[in-house]
């Protein structure tokens, strides 16, 4: 319900921590209508904030 407020708000990235899929949707993108592109990484994968490049965190360790 939150993501397409963010989207309007032109907050740039979204991550999603989905302990039950056990992955990280990384939403990017926002237009009015939501997100335009979702990305799924799941343990085993890196991920860097966009604002952030530099900054390489595991998937495995976010989700514990």
């Amino acid at each position: 319900m939150k993501l397409p407020v963010y989207a309007r708000a032109k907050v740039r990235e979204v991550w999603i921590v989905d302990l039950t899929a056990d992955l990280i949707e990384v939403h990017l993108e926002p237009g009015r209508e939501g997100y335009r592109r979702v990305r799924k990484v799941g343990r085993g994968g890196v991920l860097s904030p966009s604002a952030m490049k530099s900054l390489k965190l595991r998937v495995s360790e976010i989700l514990g």
